[in-house]
């Protein structure tokens, strides 16, 4: 299979979409992706929908907008990268003991990692990197260094990030299953989140330990563009979607600030609890 390069003078060939991508020019922006995309779209009518993205026109007239003048991120550019991540199974006594635990007990950890079911990614994660959050440090192997920011871009106009260059990332990283850390509520509530908390997740792993093995995928043009957009589309096929959501989250901050001023904030196993029973009623189902 061919390799090739992709720079902005590109013109998407539907024939490429199964080759792999080589290299990607240290100026390819998240707009050079979008622009790329819909003109072939033009062309081909239904490609867009096909990476995810239907409503391309309405993301396209986004992205083509001016930078907000108060938009204050640090990303400094955008990173495409793999994840090995193991499967998750429920230990049944200690969700026995979860729901009947006597009042002011904490919850035990109800699920652990099982190494015999791991699982590779079919699309990249995408995220936005910032820059040290340390003293400044040049040079280094951002996969490997712990002291960068990262930031999630699902809720972000793309007008604010269609400047920054895309990367990527073709190593994935396995590391042993966690035993006495998986224990942990940060990692554990992260795990329930599902691919919302993955960020979270690696984040918490990559601090932890050294992976034990590493292994090199070069991404094909149909994976890279899948990836992005299906980051870009998590919140829903349209930008008013997403803004939605934002809207929503945004009443929620202000709804538990408001609680928290008051002395009414839930404690987290609470909440944990009315998760157990909602997945607990779609089993039955």
């Amino acid at each position: 299979m061919d390799d090739f390069k992709l720079n902005t003078s590109y013109e998407l060939d539907p024939h490429d979409l199964w080759k792999q991508v080589g290299e990607v020019s240290d100026d390819f922006t998240l707009l050079d992706l979008v622009r790329i995309v819909r003109a072939a779209e033009s062309a081909h009518p239904g490609l867009a929908a096909a990476f995810g993205m239907p409503c391309i026109d309405a993301f396209y007239e986004e992205i083509t907008r001016d930078r907000a003048p108060d938009d204050d991120s640090k990303i400094t550019h955008l990173e495409l990268y793999w994840t090995f991540e193991y499967d998750v199974e429920r230990i049944p006594k200690a969700r026995k003991w979860n729901k009947n635990r006597p009042k002011g007990k904490k919850r035990i950890s109800d699920t652990r990692e099982t190494p015999d079911r791991g699982d590779m990614r079919n699309l990249m994660c995408f995220h936005g990197v910032g820059e040290h959050w340390d003293d400044p440090h040049t040079g280094c192997d951002r996969a490997t260094c712990k002291h960068h920011n990262v930031y999630g871009i699902s809720f972000t106009p793309l007008n604010n990030l269609a400047h920054l260059p895309i990367q990527v990332d073709t190593r994935c990283r396995i590391y042993k299953p966690w035993r006495v850390a998986r224990h942990h509520v940060i990692r554990r509530a992260a795990a329930r989140l599902g691919r919302i908390g993955a960020p979270i997740t690696q984040w918490w792993d990559r601090r932890a330990e050294s992976p034990i093995m590493t292994i090199g995928i070069q991404p094909t043009l149909h994976t890279l563009i899948s990836s992005v957009f299906w980051e870009l589309t998590f919140s829903g096929p349209h930008p008013d979607d997403r803004n939605s959501q934002l809207e929503d989250l945004k009443r929620s901050c202000e709804d538990a600030k408001g609680a928290s001023e008051r002395g009414e904030m839930i404690p987290f196993d609470d909440v944990l609890d009315d998760l157990d029973k909602m997945w607990d009623e779609e089993d039955d189902e």
